[in-house]
C-alpha cells in the first residue's frame, strides 16, 4: 500500500550556503563561461533585468559544495517560503531559449545547484518551444548519471501566448525541488503539455509552494520511455500548489506552427 515519503528534499537555504566565491555576471557578459569558470561553493549572481539568449549547459563539477545561480535582486524578491509570481519578473534576470532548444541543460551527473530568482522563458514570437530547463538522457541506461540535488527556487518559468511550448521544467533529476514558482503559459497543438515532467526520477522529489499552469498534464510523472528499467518515482512531497487551466483556454488561441517539416 502507498505510504508517505520515508525520505524528504531539505530545501533551506543553510543548506546550499555559498562556501567559495560570488560572482557577478553583468548584462552581455559570457554566461557559459561563467558557468564553466564556476566551482562547487560559488555563486554566480546574474544582473536582475538583464537577458541571456542561449542554451546553457550546467556541467558535473568536483567538490560537494553547492553551485548557487541567482538574481542580483535577491533582496527584493519575497523571502523563501513566499511564491513569486508575473510582477516580480523585472527584478529577475532572463534566460531565453533559442530556436527551440532549452535555456538550461543539466549535463550527466551535474549536481548540488540552486537557481534562485530567474526568469527562463522563450523570446516573444517563437512558434515551437519543447523544454525550457532539460535534464536526463533517456537513452543512457546508468541511473548514477542523472543529475542529482537540483533545487528550483522561486523562479518564473513560462512560455508565450502563441507558442506551443510544451515544458516546463523535466526533473529528471535525483533529490530534486522546485519551490515558491510560477510556471505558466505550456500549451500546444496535438501534444500533452505539462509545467513540470519527471520520468527518469527516483526521487525524493519536493514540488510546494508553486502556481502550476498547463493545458495537458499541469505534472506529469511517466508517459516517456527510459532505458533505466523500473525506474519510479518515490518520497514525492506535493503541498501547497495552485494547479491551474485557464478559462481562456477554452477557446483555441494557438496557431498551427508554420514553416516546420518533419523527415522520418
Amino acid at each position: 500500500m502507498p505510504v508517505l515519503p520515508q525520505a524528504y528534499v531539505n530545501t533551506d537555504l543553510s543548506v546550499t550556503q555559498v562556501t567559495g566565491r560570488s560572482i557577478p555576471v553583468h548584462a552581455g557578459d559570457d554566461l557559459q563561461a561563467a558557468i564553466n569558470g564556476a566551482n562547487s561553493g560559488d555563486e554566480l549572481v546574474l544582473d536582475a533585468g538583464a537577458t541571456w539568449a542561449g542554451s546553457y549547459v550546467f556541467p558535473a563539477k568536483s567538490g560537494s559544495g553547492w553551485l548557487t545561480v541567482r538574481t542580483s535582486a535577491l533582496d527584493k524578491l519575497p523571502p523563501s517560503g513566499s511564491r513569486v509570481n508575473p510582477g516580480m519578473a523585472p527584478l529577475m534576470p532572463r534566460l531565453l531559449a533559442p530556436n527551440g532548444l532549452p535555456a538550461i541543460v543539466l549535463a550527466p551527473q551535474a549536481h548540488n545547484i540552486r537557481f534562485i530568482g530567474l526568469e527562463v522563458t522563450v523570446p516573444p514570437g517563437t512558434e515551437v518551444s519543447y523544454t525550457l530547463v532539460a535534464s536526463g538522457d533517456s537513452t543512457d541506461p546508468d541511473p548514477n548519471n542523472l543529475p542529482r540535488n537540483i533545487i528550483f527556487d522561486r523562479l518564473f518559468v513560462h512560455g508565450q501566448i502563441l507558442c506551443h511550448c510544451k515544458t516546463g521544467i523535466q526533473m529528471n533529476i535525483a533529490n530534486v525541488a522546485v519551490v515558491d514558482s510560477y510556471l505558466s503559459d505550456f500549451h500546444g497543438l496535438g501534444q500533452d503539455t505539462q509545467s513540470l515532467t519527471s520520468y527518469m526520477s527516483p526521487g525524493p522529489q519536493k514540488i510546494v509552494n508553486n502556481y502550476l499552469e498547463a493545458a495537458g498534464e499541469n505534472v506529469m510523472w511517466g508517459g516517456a520511455w527510459t532505458a533505466i528499467p523500473d525506474l519510479h518515482a518515490a518520497d514525492v512531497e506535493f503541498r501547497n500548489n495552485l494547479v491551474a487551466k485557464p478559462l481562456t483556454w477554452m477557446k483555441s488561441i494557438v496557431p498551427a506552427p508554420q514553416r516546420l517539416t518533419v523527415t522520418a
